[in-house]
């Protein structure tokens, strides 16, 4: 638990985009056997639902087809995570709430709908800042498996506030930087981003123009040192 913690932290710091901050995470889950996570910042839940979410592994029609029928920011589960900032599941939240668990699953997108699931606010002053869930059918639900979690929720919100605080760089520079700085070569790269290697090449280019740096190395530097700051 640990060793996967220590990589999560290194990776998300490591990160350059919130995109691969929040992909860090979920890959977290996924090695706690959570093959879904759904990430909201309550901050905007109230202007508009689909500008809530930060990231998921479901399609966004989906979600936004559930928020119809069950508004999220109203929601009891939500309701419930602005209440506590602890870790719990459907089952936990059913039996706060004194509500019936197959009611409540009935709205649920069909991939997630008979499958575990668990919610890791996660709160600044007082409030819900984030809210995390995670599912899947047999994942580690133990205290130690929901601890690692939460903690990664909440480095994830620290991480996800610094990196919106500055300017961003396009999708495809920001990742092409990432894996540059991971030691890729431009060919590995591409491979990984489904990119020819000119198209690398190109991006990481105008990254060292968006950045004033002169060398690879340097627009490295810079975009890590700004986005830890």
């Amino acid at each position: 638990m640990i060793r996967a913690l220590h990589s999560y932290v290194e990776a998300s710091f490591a990160a350059l985009s919130q995109t691969q901050l929040s992909s860090s995470y979920s890959k977290l889950a996924a090695e706690l056997g959570y093959s879904a996570t759904f990430i909201l910042d309550s901050a905007k839940l109230e202007t508009a639902f689909a500008s809530s979410i930060v990231f998921s592994t479901l399609h966004k029609p989906v979600l936004t087809a559930f928020d119809a029928k069950a508004p999220v920011v109203s929601h009891p589960l939500t309701r419930l995570a602005g209440e506590i900032d602890a870790p719990f599941s459907i089952h936990d939240a059913c039996e706060l709430l004194g509500l019936s668990e197959l009611e409540m699953r009935r709205d649920f997108p069909a991939p997630i709908q008979d499958a575990e699931l668990v919610i890791f606010p996660v709160h600044r002053r007082g409030k819900l800042a984030l809210l995390v869930s995670c599912s899947g059918n047999t994942p580690d639900q133990t205290a130690a498996g929901r601890a690692l979690l939460h903690t990664g929720a909440h480095v994830l919100y620290d991480r996800y506030a610094s990196i919106g605080e500055v300017p961003q760089l396009p999708p495809r520079q920001a990742d092409c930087l990432f894996w540059a700085a991971q030691g890729k070569t431009y060919a590995q790269i591409g491979e990984f981003l489904g990119l020819s290697t000119r198209t690398v090449r190109a991006a990481l280019a105008k990254a060292k123009r968006s950045l004033n740096a002169r060398t690879k190395a340097e627009a490295i530097a810079l975009a890590v040192g700004r986005n830890a700051g």
